[in-house]
């Protein structure tokens, strides 16, 4: 059926429900429909910034189902207690709403006590099922891609006026109105109406387009994908919309001292930076000025002043002074250390930045807790992202020497559960594959990243030649002890041949020349040769299908693998392991996740998720219940899988929860 929506019919074609009496008679309608798209309005944060939990206020709610215009109602000038008529209906758990972007309107619902259940579709998540080799799933886009229409219009261009001049005029700049601004006059309204009723009319069309065609797709033997997506991602937008909800406690004390330590370390890095510079021979006055966030003088900086040549360009023709290029770069003696000292400022720089003064901002403007946002439609390999701040970006724990993680505690009586899918890619990699050589060494217990270091890393290589050696349980431990760094890049190597990195991307982690790398790299294929001729066989496939499928049988789309450019090919090569792989790890913890918000045994006892970074999972645990719960929650990651249907994996995916006051201490 194809909507339309008359500018000028707007009293024919909406109803305006601006009276208790209207809304009523709404409701009924709703209550009878089959399938009905929900749509909020707001004003607030600012919502490309700040997390929108607790911070929103909606201006009005829009409604739309099958052969029956759309429902607008107005929650200003005295109408904000319309809201309530909605909510029994709303809260209800029957399934019959439709969102795109069903997260936020939850979250904006919460703000006036109104709790959004019964979802049956979020079109967002929805088309990113349907088409992962799509990079933009809004819903204009997706009206424009599927209906060829451009039926869906971005706020921003809706209601975008031009700045006044002084004399009252309008001028050539344009600046965007905040919704409160557009309510202020009749004309602003009428605009309002006719933009927000379109959004509930074309999602529950979208819905029912994507719908169909999901349900067209094989998933799993006589079972559709629309299966797939009702099995798993409609109920963990729940799962996520509580995490958020909840957000995890800082110690804000903790993180103004470590912005405090970051900040004194990067002004003494700066310091001498500027004294090596000058020392080197950069004239003083050009050192005077420099200014580090200028890509135009950091580049003048090495090539004019230190004689460095970067090979990468801009399109403008600049040279490229990003933090990989720059490593890359041929350096040696003072002109190294002098290079070696600027990344160290950036990195100060950046960790202070996308950390410290976000989380102080969180703790400070959300009674002390971080809501961050996931996003279950951008990532390819459909592994969750965060914003509002990232959090997906933290060092590891190794390299966290200013103690991020120390920063996320308990509230009184709880303690912090963490708890992740240990070495899940390589264990993946050896399910897939089959290789033997690998199934045995996880099996057995040994310790993988060293027993890789013993045939990749050639100051371990020579060890064992000079002692006579060969490796077993006892000897991995000796070379564990004796090459820390060694058996460091071996597990670089391990974990990276998953994201398929090749001889230049490892040689630039590690320090080694590409030839090196490349050596290492063919040790490692020839220790490992059944995995080798697996990832072989699923580039194959993918550029066959055009797609790969993960372990729960997700279809995920590498359209550069045909690319007749041969950069972009072998870029879609690389990402067909990637994506099979990264995806089923996504797939295990998904319905980890799932199992452990289900549990009414563990949401009796007060277990609450507050937080998942990659294959990692914090909770809050009341003190005393460690023992109880502990066994669960270790089953429900380690083997999520039993619990769906599905075999085991050939090798043992082990979990292990550590509980303390904060995120590091659990940690350890």
């Amino acid at each position: 059926m194809r909507w339309r929506l008359k500018c000028n019919d707007r009293e024919e074609k909406v109803v305006y429900a601006d009276t208790p009496e209207k809304c009523l008679r709404v409701l009924r309608q709703l209550e009878a429909a089959t399938v009905v798209g929900v749509d909020t309005e707001v004003t607030g944060v600012d919502l490309g910034k700040t997390s929108p939990v607790g911070k929103v206020k909606v201006i009005s709610i829009q409604f739309a189902a099958d052969d029956s215009p759309p429902v607008f109602v107005p929650l200003w000038d005295g109408n904000e207690g319309l809201l309530k008529i909605f909510k029994p209906w709303l809260e209800s758990e029957r399934r019959q709403k439709v969102y795109h972007n069903a997260k936020f309107d939850m979250h904006a619902l919460m703000c006036h006590g109104v709790r959004a259940r019964g979802l049956l579709g979020d079109t967002l998540v929805m088309d990113f099922m349907f088409d992962t080799g799509q990079l933009l799933h809004g819903l204009k886009e997706c009206c424009r891609r599927y209906f060829g229409e451009n039926l869906a219009v971005d706020y921003s261009d809706e209601f975008r006026v031009p700045i006044l001049r002084k004399d009252g005029t309008p001028g050539s700049r344009t600046r965007v109105q905040g919704v409160e601004e557009v309510i202020q006059t009749s004309a602003g309204r009428r605009q309002l109406v006719k933009y927000a009723t379109k959004d509930p009319m074309f999602t529950v069309r979208l819905y029912n387009y994507l719908k169909d065609k999901l349900s067209k797709v094989q998933w799993y033997k006589e079972h559709s994908y629309l299966e797939c997506y009702e099995t798993f991602d409609l109920s963990f937008t729940d799962v996520l919309f509580e995490i958020e909800q909840r957000g995890c406690l800082l110690d804000q004390g903790h993180l103004e001292r470590m912005g405090e330590e970051i900040e004194e370390d990067r002004v003494a890095v700066e310091e001498e930076f500027l004294r090596s510079a000058v020392g080197f021979g950069v004239p003083q006055s050009f050192m005077v000025s420099f200014n580090m966030k200028s890509s135009q003088q950091i580049g003048r900086l090495l090539e004019q002043h230190l004689g460095l040549r970067i090979p990468d360009r801009t399109p403008t023709g600049q040279p490229k002074v990003d933090a990989d290029t720059l490593s890359r770069l041929r350096a040696t003696g003072e002109e190294r250390r002098i290079l070696n000292l600027l990344l160290e400022m950036r990195r100060l720089t950046k960790l202070h930045s996308t950390y410290v003064e976000p989380l102080v901002f969180s703790a400070e403007n959300y009674k002390g807790r971080v809501h961050t946002n996931f996003k279950q439609a951008e990532v390819a390999t459909m592994r969750l992202s965060s914003s509002l701040p990232n959090l997906q970006n933290i060092p590891t724990a190794r390299k966290d020497h200013y103690g991020i993680r120390r920063a996320f505690i308990a509230p009184k009586g709880m303690v912090i559960g963490d708890i992740d899918l240990a070495q899940i890619e390589i264990r993946l990699m050896a399910h897939h594959s089959r290789d033997p050589v690998m199934i045995k060494a996880i099996n057995d217990g040994w310790d993988l990243h060293t027993l890789t270091a013993c045939r990749s890393e050639a100051r371990v290589v020579r060890w064992l030649s000079e002692n006579n050696l060969t490796p077993n349980a006892k000897v991995l431990k000796q070379v564990k002890e004796l090459f820390p760094n060694e058996r460091d890049d071996a597990k670089t190597l391990n974990f990276s041949i998953g994201y398929g990195m090749g001889p230049q991307t490892y040689a630039l982690r590690t320090g080694r020349t590409e030839r090196e790398a490349k050596e290492s790299i063919n040790e490692f294929f020839s220790l490992y040769s059944g995995l080798y001729q697996y990832i072989r066989q699923v580039r194959n496939n993918c550029y066959r299908d055009g797609y790969v499928r993960t372990i729960l049988g997700r279809y995920l789309r590498v359209p550069m693998i045909r690319s007749q450019v041969q950069s972009q090919r072998k870029y879609g090569e690389r990402q067909a392991f990637n994506y099979h792989i990264q995806g089923g790890a996504a797939d295990l913890l998904k319905m980890s996740m799932l199992l452990v918000h289900r549990d009414d045994r563990l949401r009796k006892l007060g277990v609450r998720m507050v937080l998942q970074v990659h294959d990692e999972l914090l909770l809050e645990i009341p003190k005393g219940a460690e023992k109880e719960v502990g066994p669960i929650i270790e089953d429900y990651v380690s083997h999520p899988y039993r619990y769906f249907g599905m075999k085991d994996l050939r090798v043992d995916t082990p979990a292990d929860l550590g509980t303390g006051k904060s995120w590091q201490e659990a940690k350890k």
